[in-house]
């Protein structure tokens, strides 16, 4: 468990790397989130935050929206920790926090920083967590742009998983290309196990 590293707790290290420029937060989002936050010391401020974290909470409505619309168009500083535009839930295709943040950068006329997939600070992040380096680490995984280019792009070597699939049906080019390629994590593996 002291391994597990979420994008929450990433963008949370981030700001306290800032030491003191921002003091208080608001945000929305899940456990992950509240947990990060509670344990940054921050403060929790629901009138003028510095920093407005954005995670996917399914519970929230058309106001709470607009009531961090309010921060994030005034000075507070505008974090999203998940990017994907869709994500699974109960089987169905549903809204996914990446699409709440591009509405709310929409309507703020604010880019916000982020933190999800597709982020090399927070693969910098995790490394520092994990005592560790770019150039120790390998990145495997099933989705080459979704993590994968973005590992290579931050020093990683980088594992393909193809589960059979075709490598440039998964968005392997012949600018991008993972250091190595397995067709299961059980081949990876046993493979890593000889070693």
């Amino acid at each position: 468990e002291e391994h597990f590293y979420t994008t929450a707790m990433a963008a949370v290290d981030w700001i306290m790397s800032k030491e003191g420029t921002y003091k208080s937060v608001t945000y929305i989002g899940g456990a992950g989130m509240k947990e990060a936050v509670n344990k940054s010391g921050l403060l929790i401020d629901y009138k003028d935050p510095d920093v407005v974290f954005v995670g996917m909470n399914r519970e929230l409505g058309y106001k709470d929206y607009c009531d961090i619309l309010q921060y994030i168009s005034g000075r507070s500083l505008f974090i999203s920790t998940d990017n994907r535009k869709t994500q699974r839930y109960d089987g169905m295709m549903m809204i996914g926090n990446g699409s709440i943040v591009k509405m709310l950068e929409y309507a703020s006329n604010k880019e916000a920083i982020s933190f999800g997939r597709g982020s090399v600070m927070t693969i910098h992040l995790a490394m520092r967590h994990l005592k560790s380096y770019v150039e120790d680490a390998i990145f495997v995984s099933h989705r080459f742009q979704d993590d994968l280019l973005t590992a290579s792009i931050a020093g990683m070597e980088t594992t393909l998983i193809t589960e059979g699939k075709d490598i440039y049906s998964l968005g392997v080019s012949k600018d991008y290309y993972p250091t190595s390629i397995a067709d299961s994590l059980e081949g990876l593996t046993i493979n890593a196990s000889l070693r």
